[in-house]
């Protein structure tokens, strides 16, 4: 099955999921499962994974945080990002850095 929506998460709902951080993980499940049927393209950043893996690994150690990294790399992509990227986030006049959540 092809994607139907590419979507951006970013380091939270993998913490929830990984950690099983209550009341959110079910919601993490949910928006994950998402990606594991095939129906949607989730992408985030190295940046993000990498701040996964330092609290991931402080609450559960080397060993787990290695391996939900392993296993969150299954199904989620990594974007690319470059300077202009950071530019463009900062001039959309978005309260929020990610996206239009909120708009100010």
């Amino acid at each position: 099955m092809a994607p139907s929506e590419a979507v951006w998460l970013d380091s939270d709902v993998f913490l929830d999921w990984l950690c099983k951080r209550q009341p959110w993980n079910t919601h993490a499940t949910e928006l994950l499962s998402r990606a594991v049927d095939g129906h949607w393209l989730v992408f985030t950043s190295a940046l993000s994974l990498a701040n996964v893996f330092y609290i991931h690994r402080k609450q559960e150690g080397s060993q787990a945080a290695l391996e939900g990294i392993k296993s969150l790399m299954l199904f989620v992509r990594v974007a690319p990002m470059e300077e202009s990227h950071v530019f463009q986030a900062l001039s959309t006049g978005y309260s929020d850095f990610e996206g239009p959540k909120t708009h100010s």
